[in-house]
């Protein structure tokens, strides 16, 4: 192989790892932008869910014993079950 031919190689070659580097640089930045705006929401969920959540858990934990009489009332009685255990996970 000729010595030009060699550089031109090496040429080729150096373009083709910048252009990488380029995409693998906005990757990154596109993963960490997602990431921080996924700090976000969780954030802000983990803030504003209890306030509504605790006034649905009260309501249904005062009524749980007339809610309990009423086999009908199942749904009522998970929503009691799988707020409370998304308080507990999401919020504490």
């Amino acid at each position: 192989m000729s010595p030009r031919q060699e550089n031109s190689d090496r040429v080729g070659t150096a373009i083709a790892h910048a252009t990488l580097y380029q995409e693998l640089e906005l990757a990154r930045n596109e993963a960490e932008e997602a990431n921080h705006l996924k700090s976000n929401c969780l954030a802000s969920t983990t803030h504003e869910l209890p306030t509504p959540l605790n006034g649905i858990i009260g309501f249904l934990q005062k009524r749980k014993r007339k809610i309990q009489a009423r086999k009908s009332n199942f749904l009522l009685l998970t929503i009691l079950s799988q707020s409370t255990v998304t308080i507990a996970v999401c919020c504490k």
